[in-house]
């Protein structure tokens, strides 16, 4: 009997108000940007589902469809598996739920880069911390040139104020306390 590893994994969406691009860094993970912004309640959810298999392959779907090119979510399976060999060969298959639009400022590209960490992570069953996880999307994100800041606010949640650049773990934010009575209109 095959067995399937399978995990789910959410991360909001998050709109960028301001921002300081600091993009020289070559290490991907001081890469990043100061600024401000607030996460949103709309976000991405992904499952992850693997069986062994005889090689690697990895089907995406996003929002019920297969794609032909998932940029970010191929750098974060590739990221993966360079750091973590030892989960030998499986059929991969991603399948992202996006409730926010995608390229329209949201930071989906952000939320499944985090959101397929986390879950390829739990599916695994290889312990990492989130902040290590949320590097790992951070790195995919920074390579991919889609974005800098986002999966450090987006780990966190809420409206942030990001004060050091850099991933989760060695980015810093401040997180401003805003009463669930408030709501933000774009």
């Amino acid at each position: 009997m095959v067995k399937m590893k399978t995990s789910a994994a959410f991360a909001p969406c998050h709109v960028t108000g301001l921002f300081q691009i600091f993009d020289k860094p070559a290490n991907p993970l001081y890469a990043g940007s100061k600024g401000a912004g607030f996460s949103i309640s709309k976000g991405v959810k992904t499952t992850v589902k693997a069986v062994k298999a005889a090689k690697w392959s990895v089907k995406i779907k996003v929002n019920g469809s297969n794609v032909d090119s998932a940029e970010v979510s191929e750098k974060v399976l590739s990221i993966f598996r360079s750091m973590f060999p030892e989960i030998g060969e499986h059929e991969v298959l991603v399948e992202h739920e996006v409730e926010a639009p995608i390229g329209a400022g949201f930071g989906t590209s952000g939320a499944a880069a985090l959101s397929l960490a986390l879950a390829l992570n739990d599916a695994f069953n290889l312990g990492m911390s989130k902040i290590k996880a949320a590097q790992l999307a951070h790195t995919a994100e920074v390579k991919c040139k889609t974005g800098l800041g986002t999966v450090i606010a987006e780990t966190f949640g809420g409206v942030e104020i990001r004060i050091k650049p850099g991933a989760p773990g060695i980015g810093e934010i401040k997180q401003i306390p805003v009463s669930k009575d408030y709501v933000a209109a774009c």
